[in-house]
């Protein structure tokens, strides 16, 4: 077994409670999966380059805008000045996004399934603090149950 032993089913059944959300879902590319500002290579105007590509995949391209907005969200490397500028930073990168794709409608409802997947997945790698991930699956089990009811 594993310390989160006890969520798995829960979140299992939230995700499986909510995969119509994800029909019609077939445009897939490579993802970067960590486009944090420390992997980014620019300027204010433009981004010349994503370093660090271990941890791509090919997914949904919408799991990438939201792993972005993650990571320009929690603190880190960035704290201080990024996060004084945090949603406007995050409004842009969703402009840039919406510029060259449409997010539809079920847009926020995927969202919660992406967190969910993050969150597994941030238990399976990450040690850390056993409470503030449970925390969280707190929070996010009941965002999935608003998915069921809409």
């Amino acid at each position: 077994g594993t310390k989160y032993e006890d969520l798995i089913d829960p979140m299992r059944e939230s995700v499986e409670n909510n995969l119509e959300v994800l029909d019609g879902r077939k445009e897939f590319c490579l993802l970067h999966c960590e486009m944090a500002p420390w992997n980014l290579l620019g300027n204010r105007e433009e981004i010349m380059a994503l370093l660090d590509w271990e941890r791509s995949i090919s997914g949904d391209p919408e799991y990438d805008l939201f792993l972005t907005e993650r990571f320009l969200s929690i603190p880190g490397p960035t704290s201080g000045k990024l996060h004084e500028k945090e949603n406007e930073i995050i409004e842009t990168v969703y402009e840039g996004y919406q510029s060259k794709k449409t997010l539809d409608d079920g847009w926020r409802q995927r969202r919660t399934l992406y967190r969910i997947a993050n969150l597994a997945y941030q238990m399976w790698l990450i040690e850390g603090d056993k409470q503030a991930l449970r925390e969280r699956w707190k929070k996010l089990k009941q965002e999935a149950k608003n998915i069921e009811v809409q």
